[in-house]
């Protein structure tokens, strides 16, 4: 396995709480997918569940090599996937990811949620 990049962030989930209590769908709407709102709404924790998502966002974007990025990241086109600890990329993301592969994970600690990204080359 050749590692292409590997991307590390933490997301306050008390932020998220707040920002999703006071701004709604409206706030979801801007940084997830519909899929991924659905599956957050579902929990008990919404915003934290929010956070997590967000902070894989990141760790991903990190492990692709944020300096390469020519425009703004996008935010919807790296789209988490829990069931299989792996992010589905698409639009620019999945531009920039031709012949990668992305795992991830994620965890809750105390306050935040810690998400990692390992970039490999597809074999």
């Amino acid at each position: 396995m050749t590692v292409r990049g590997i991307g590390i962030d933490v997301a306050d989930l008390e932020r998220f709480r707040v920002l999703y209590a006071r701004h709604g769908d409206r706030f979801a709407g801007k940084w997830f997918t519909d899929v991924e709102r659905e599956r957050c709404l579902r929990t008990r924790d919404p915003g934290g569940a929010l956070a997590e998502h967000f902070a894989v966002k990141e760790a991903v974007w990190k492990a692709l090599g944020p300096s390469e990025w020519a425009a703004p990241l996008p935010w919807r086109s790296i789209v988490y996937v829990a069931e299989s600890d792996t992010a589905c990329l698409d639009d620019v993301a999945a531009a920039r990811a031709d012949g990668l592969d992305v795992h991830v994970s994620v965890a809750r600690h105390g306050a935040v949620a810690i998400a990692t990204a390992l970039v490999t080359v597809r074999s």
